[in-house]
C-alpha cells in the first residue's frame, strides 16, 4: 500500500511517497533556484523524516536552474523550510490504498539529455496518482519544467479523480558538461527542441499508464567508505558512480523505478 503528500514551507516544498513505512522524499525550490544541498544537511533532514517513519530516502529535486546560485546550507533558511516541509508533508499524508506502479523510458536525440535517457515513473493508490518525471540532464530552466508540470498534471485528470502529483526532477550529470554555472540545462535550447520534449512526455505518461500494475516496495540504505584526495577527485568519484548506475540495462518497470529512485537520491545522501 501507499499514498502522497505534498507541503510547502516558504518557498520550499517536499513531495512525498510512503509505502510499508519507508517514505521517498524529494525536495524543491522551483521556480527559485535549486541547487545541491550539503550532505551534512541532507542526512540531518533524512533524521528528520526518519521520526515518521522507519526507512527515508531525501533527494533534492535539481529543477530548477536559474542564474542566482543558492547554496543549501545547515542554518539557513532554506534549510528550516525543507526541515518543516518534510514534517508537514509526512503528517498530511492520506490513509495508504493500494500501490500501483507504471514505467516507461526512452533515449531522445537531444543536446541536453545524456545516457540514462527520460524516465517517467506513475504511482497510483486510490483515487490519487505521482507522477515522475526524471531526465539524465545537467538541470532544467523553470519555465520548462512548470510547463512540463502543466501537461502531465492536465493528462493524469483524465484518468485519476483525486489528487494529482507531478514533478520533473534531473539527475545534476555531468557527462556531456563538465563546467559549473547554468549551462547546457534543459529548456534553454530551441523551442522545436522543448516541444519535442513536451510530446514525448505524454507519450511516456500514457505507456507508464498502460503498463500499471500493483507494485512491491521496500527500500535499503547501504553505508560505504571510499577515499579520494582532494575535492576535484572526490567529484569524479561522484560522477562515475552516478554514471555507472545511469548505463546498468534496466530489465522491467519495477528495477526501473528502484534505480531511478535511488539515482536521484546520490544527489544528498
Amino acid at each position: 500500500k501507499g499514498s502522497f503528500s505534498k507541503s510547502n514551507a516558504g518557498d520550499e516544498a517536499a513531495y512525498s511517497l510512503v509505502s510499508n513505512e519507508c517514505a521517498f522524499l524529494t525536495l524543491t525550490r522551483a521556480p527559485l533556484s535549486t541547487e545541491d544541498i550539503d550532505y551534512t544537511l541532507g542526512s540531518l533532514l533524512r533524521q528528520i523524516a526518519l521520526n515518521s517513519c522507519k526507512n527515508a530516502m531525501v533527494a533534492d529535486a535539481h529543477n530548477a536552474e536559474t542564474a542566482e546560485f543558492e547554496p543549501v546550507l545547515p542554518g539557513s533558511q532554506i534549510a528550516l523550510n525543507y526541515s518543516n516541509a518534510i514534517t508537514s508533508a509526512l503528517k498530511k499524508l492520506p490513509h495508504s490504498e493500494k500501490l500501483l506502479a507504471g514505467a516507461s523510458a526512452a533515449q531522445p536525440d537531444d543536446d541536453s539529455i545524456c545516457g540514462g535517457g527520460v524516465n517517467l515513473l506513475l504511482f497510483a493508490a486510490g483515487k490519487s496518482a505521482f507522477a515522475q518525471l526524471v531526465f539524465d540532464a545537467n538541470g532544467i530552466v523553470p519555465e520548462f519544467r512548470e510547463r512540463l508540470v502543466a501537461l502531465l498534471q492536465e493528462r493524469a485528470k483524465r484518468s485519476f479523480p483525486g489528487d494529482i502529483f507531478c514533478d520533473v526532477y534531473t539527475t545534476d550529470t555531468h557527462e556531456k558538461n563538465v563546467k559549473k554555472g547554468v549551462v547546457n540545462a534543459l529548456g534553454a535550447g530551441n523551442c522545436e527542441s522543448t516541444g519535442k520534449l513536451e510530446t514525448l512526455a505524454l507519450k511516456l505518461f500514457d505507456e507508464a499508464l498502460a503498463n500499471l500494475s500493483e507494485a512491491e516496495s521496500g527500500m535499503a540504505v547501504e553505508t560505504f567508505t571510499f577515499k579520494a584526495i582532494g575535492k576535484e577527485n572526490m567529484e569524479r568519484m561522484m560522477l562515475a558512480i552516478s554514471t555507472s548506475l545511469t548505463y546498468v540495462t534496466i530489465l522491467g518497470a519495477s528495477i526501473l523505478v528502484a534505480l531511478v529512485l535511488g539515482l536521484v537520491a546520490l544527489s544528498v545522501i
